[in-house]
């Protein structure tokens, strides 16, 4: 049915539909202060029961109940994915391998709390984050869109394995000043240990660790209560719930880290909660599936509007990328279509000016998620600009080189503003998303080895 009715609409242009005006109400959904918009998507308000269904017939409720309570979703490492429990405020036992993981994830909380107060209370102005992939994306994204928020220290991201990126990034700090943060799940990553080693031949002291592997931190250096935590049933790229996160804490202040996992609790709770075509993510991902399945759309252009929000495009790329880059299913089968967009963008001003003449003209079928804070009316305007021209485009002009088709399937995630608690939504949105994608093409959004073997020849 969900097919068909795909093909029955393939011919539609989104100008025919947009004049409905009950479309903008019934297509518009909320959750605390963010919302999703996708009136601009090839289907009609009388699709959603079509939508509501296939939801259903795919389990993505229960696949959503089975993620939260512990279930073997990691089916390929036979593991559990509970970033969701890293920003839970209960306490209720959660079991992994018969062991139950609440305690020590609010240890490791208590943890940070203290190391900020230690670290906020001595010489240290500047932190330096060692990490790539999911051990930097997550923080630097938050740590760039809440840069407005008052500092207790200054935050330094460093993922390149160049000396001379290194010697850019320490010009002007001193080593008592200064805390490094490596973060690597297995503390072998070869970029982050690279730039360890030239942290310590800088004269570096100050050293915290993030790791699932202690005695190796140890062993390099670094005492007992200066080593956090990553654990297994947890992704690096859906990590930053964790002391992943410290950078944000150290910066500004661990109630802002606290507000930031409320944040996203919320969404937890509103996924968890709401029917499909009232539920954020799960709505967003139907959206995208509808898109590369049945639109022909192989891209999927990721516009924030706001400078704050200029990390925010590769944090979600690798998220997105890395999970859904798959070439078969949970049970080994072999995949012969697309399993995810190749995920892209830019803050909007600059994508306006960069490449959005290609959206407007260019032949690649591409769909577009728009990220908009409320805060700046001038930002809002040259959004909502974009969406009505990519709507409707310019298809009677008479000048054949400046016609415009139109017809680009979009949404719009609106945020009152970009305060701890939204960040946090967002970025559980998009987590979410990701896992309900994963769900609908069939495959593990929690293995990557397609990264390892890279890293193994090495």
């Amino acid at each position: 049915m969900f097919e068909l009715h795909a093909e029955v609409l393939a011919a539609l242009h989104l100008r025919e539909v947009i004049p409905d005006p009950i479309r903008a109400q019934r297509m518009q959904i909320s959750a605390g202060e963010m919302s999703l918009d996708f009136s601009h998507q090839r289907f009609f308000p009388d699709s959603l029961p079509i939508f509501e269904s296939f939801a259903h017939e795919q389990q993505l409720p229960e696949k959503m109940q089975a993620l939260t309570r512990g279930a073997i979703v990691n089916v390929s490492e036979n593991r559990p994915a509970l970033h969701t429990a890293l920003r839970s405020p209960y306490k209720d036992p959660l079991y992994v391998n018969g062991h139950d993981i609440m305690p020590a994830i609010h240890a490791s909380l208590q943890k940070m709390k203290a190391l900020c107060e230690r670290v906020h209370a001595s010489p240290i102005k500047d932190v330096v984050v060692l990490g790539i992939g999911g051990s930097y994306w997550g923080s630097a994204a938050v740590c760039d869109a809440l840069q407005l928020l008052p500092k207790h220290l200054n935050v330094h991201f460093l993922g390149d394995m160049e000396s001379e990126a290194f010697d850019v990034t320490v010009v002007g700090l001193k080593p008592e000043t200064t805390l490094f943060i490596i973060i690597s799940k297995s503390f072998t990553t070869p970029e982050t240990l690279f730039n360890a080693q030239l942290a310590k031949s800088w004269g570096a002291t100050n050293m915290v660790a993030v790791t699932a592997h202690a005695e190796s931190a140890k062993a390099f250096g670094i005492s007992a209560d200066c080593i956090f935590d990553m654990w297994p049933w947890v992704g690096g790229r859906y990590s930053v719930w964790s002391a992943v996160g410290l950078p944000i804490a150290l910066c500004h202040g661990f109630e802002v880290f606290e507000a930031l996992l409320r944040g996203a609790h919320e969404m937890d709770e509103h996924t968890f909660h709401a029917s499909p075509c009232e539920n954020l993510p799960m709505m967003a991902a139907l959206c995208t599936y509808w898109n590369v399945r049945f639109g022909g759309v192989t891209t999927e252009a990721i516009l924030p509007y706001g400078f704050r929000l200029s990390k925010f495009v590769p944090y979600v790329q690798q998220l997105s990328m890395e999970s859904l880059g798959k070439n078969c299913t949970v049970d080994g089968e072999p995949i012969e279509h697309a399993t995810g967009p190749i995920v892209w963008g830019q803050t909007g001003l600059h994508a306006q000016h960069t490449f959005n003449q290609l959206l407007h003209q260019g032949r690649h079928r591409v769909a577009i998620e728009f990220i908009l804070p409320l805060e700046n009316k001038e930002l809002a305007a040259a959004c909502l600009a974009q969406s009505y021209a990519l709507t409707h485009g310019d298809p009677y002009n008479p000048n054949p080189n400046a016609r415009l088709e139109g017809n680009q399937p979009h949404q719009i995630i609106r945020l009152k503003s970009l305060s701890p608690e939204n960040v946090g939504a967002l970025m559980a949105f998009y987590e979410h998303k990701t896992y309900f994608l994963a769900c609908l093409f069939g495959i593990n959004a929690f293995d990557q080895f397609g990264v390892e073997l890279a890293k193994k020849l090495m």
